[in-house]
């Protein structure tokens, strides 16, 4: 059964204009692929934040499985191109789901006899055009007319449904957009993302690598990564003492039991690691909060002694997908600035007020912007009443009003516990990266019997708050690499300025500065080794460091230095302690730019 157009329009114009063209693009691209190895078995094709994908098993006309390669994106890329020429029309139609399961039996495409298993109803739409045929739920453009400025872009491997058990696709991606100038200028930043890849800038500034033989998804940190860890770590430290935490330490791993009261193992099991000693069964810890709530309940607690506070810079293990595992910003093994805070229901709106402050000040110190979402109750599957978390969300709502920060609705994306404030931060050049959150949890007290003694002489439970201010260091060290092309600020470098003797007969003068400026805390180097001093200073700029002080006749004779910033910036000739004076408030400050 056709579906009208008027149904179509209807459609169409409920929803993102941008992302039903690029969801007509895919399903073009799938034609294209399609024309080309007949036998092609096609699994999805959505739309994009920045275009399209199709994942697609391609097969020959024996059957057989082919790898493509970038000269055949280009061949897909002109049979798209030739076949948007035609001007041709997206119709919608209705099928029972039994005529559907049929039709996609008979045209040997199993991937969508799979999908109509989880499609509610007995009724599905396909769309057809040029002569290819989907099952999709729309909507599309009206005429291929729409679709005009996309380019093909690569091509990566994707199992099925995200299982690394299950077959391996190949996923086609492009890019589409409204005008020739939005694609050209997303190119251009496409290129300068390439600049800032956080796994490239790691090999040039030597700070973390992965290999098979330690495991996929665990990095091996290098000294200058280890040393800026540290640096981040009593910098977080500091600040959540100043704020009123106790910092406390959890064990690696937990026993079993322990994750199944809490309802972790129900709705994380494939994201944990578990091992077996003896008798006993124990997980790997994939988040801190059941440590933190045995802590509460190890002794009596009072409604005066709420709220309380602790902090973990808590390392915890998860398995992703091997498929999902991505450089620093999607690991197996990460380190969380965690915090839980215990408080009564009359404390929940100060609290997240004073975290969402928090998350904020820690985004400006790094020069981030930001954005703040509110995810509310899901449809099914929570804990807790429906007035607890109206009460819950209604307590995040006022807090971010009371702040004055815009804010969006997120229906039905909380967490299984409890409603949440999620921060979607934005680096240098406008990418969108996952940042703070602050949840409201209604489960783990009461899961773990950990209560406080209120008013009226009776045992409660309390409401525990989890909140990150940075989230992962893995994923925050990776996208602030990339945020500041690997030049970072002199407060967080590992080497904050390098010496460059003009010739060895300055050594001497080099390496008493050094140990000066040591003695000052200053994180200084001097550059020993062979080579002329031109490719000395060249090596400071290739390894970003923020300050290169050039000594030679006329410094040892005046007891000067002469001051180059990063980026080739000459500062001129000055004294050690105006260095220091300059130096020191930069770090005192914190600041972003030299």
């Amino acid at each position: 059964m056709a579906i009208q157009q008027s149904d179509l329009d209807k459609k169409h114009d409920s929803e993102d204009g941008l992302s039903t063209m690029r969801h007509s693009f895919a399903h073009v691209l799938a034609a294209a692929v399609l024309e080309l190895w007949q036998k092609s078995r096609l699994g999805v094709g959505p739309a994009t934040e920045d275009g399209f994908y199709y994942d697609i098993e391609i097969r020959d006309a024996d059957g057989k499985g082919v790898m493509i390669s970038d000269a055949d994106l280009r061949t897909i890329e002109q049979r798209m191109r030739k076949a948007i020429k035609k001007g041709f029309k997206f119709d919608g139609e209705e099928h029972t789901k039994e005529e559907a399961v049929r039709y996609w039996a008979d045209a040997d495409q199993p991937y969508k006899v799979e999908m109509l298993e989880n499609i509610p109803g007995e009724v599905v739409t396909y769309y057809r055009h040029d002569g290819f045929v989907d099952l999709c739920r729309g909507p599309h453009v009206g005429s291929s007319k729409d679709l005009r400025y996309f380019e093909l872009t690569k091509i990566s491997g994707a199992y099925w449904k995200g299982d690394s058990t299950r077959p391996q696709l190949q996923r086609i991606y492009g890019i589409a957009f409204e005008t020739r100038e939005d694609l050209e200028n997303y190119k251009t930043r496409i290129k300068e993302a390439e600049r800032r890849d956080h796994r490239r800038l790691a090999q040039v500034l030597d700070l973390f690598h992965f290999e098979e033989d330690a495991g996929r998804g665990l990095p091996l940190y290098h000294p200058d990564a280890a040393l800026m860890r540290s640096i981040i770590a009593r910098f977080l430290e500091d600040e959540h003492l100043k704020r009123g935490y106790d910092i406390v330490s959890t064990p690696y791993i937990m026993n079993a039991d322990l994750w199944k009261r809490t309802g972790h193992e129900d709705h994380y099991r494939d994201m944990m690691f578990f091992l077996q000693k003896d008798d006993e069964a124990y997980a790997i810890k994939p988040m801190n909060c059941p440590g933190h709530a045995l802590i509460f309940r190890h002794k009596i607690r009072s409604y005066r002694d709420l709220p309380i506070r602790y902090y973990e810079f808590g390392r915890v293990l998860r398995a992703e997908f091997s498929g999902t595992v991505h450089g620093l910003t999607r690991a197996r093994l990460f380190t969380q600035d965690d915090a839980h805070i215990f408080c009564r229901p009359d404390q929940v709106q100060s609290e997240v007020l004073a975290v969402v402050d928090f998350a904020i000040d820690m985004l400006d110190t790094f020069g981030f912007g930001y954005k703040l979402f509110l995810a509310t109750r899901p449809e099914k599957g929570y804990v807790g009443t429906d007035e607890m978390w109206d009460q819950a969300a209604a307590a995040l709502e006022a807090a971010m009003q009371e702040r004055g920060v815009p804010f969006e609705l997120l229906p039905g994306e909380g967490a299984f516990y409890g409603p949440k404030i999620e921060f979607s931060l934005f680096d240098a050049i406008g990418r969108k990266w996952t940042g703070p959150t602050i949840q409201v949890d209604f489960n783990l007290a009461q899961a773990l019997d950990a209560t406080y003694r209120d008013s009226d002489d009776t045992e409660k439970y309390p409401v525990v708050i989890h909140r990150v201010v940075l989230g992962s260091w893995e994923r925050f060290f990776g996208v602030a690499i990339e945020h500041f092309a690997g030049a970072f600020p002199v407060w967080m470098s590992a080497k904050q300025v390098n010496i460059v003797p003009v010739s060895e007969r300055f050594l001497d003068y080099a390496q008493g500065i050094r140990e000066q400026l040591v003695r000052e805390g200053i994180r200084a180097v001097c550059d020993d080794g062979d080579g002329t001093m031109g490719y000395k200073i060249r090596q400071s700029e290739i390894l970003k460091i923020p300050y290169t002080l050039i000594v030679g006749e006329r410094e040892a004779e005046t007891g000067t230095i002469s001051v180059r910033g990063r980026g080739r910036k000459d500062l001129g000739n000055m004294s050690l302690d105006e260095f220091l004076t300059r130096i020191k408030e930069e770090i005192r400050t914190k600041a972003i730019d030299g």
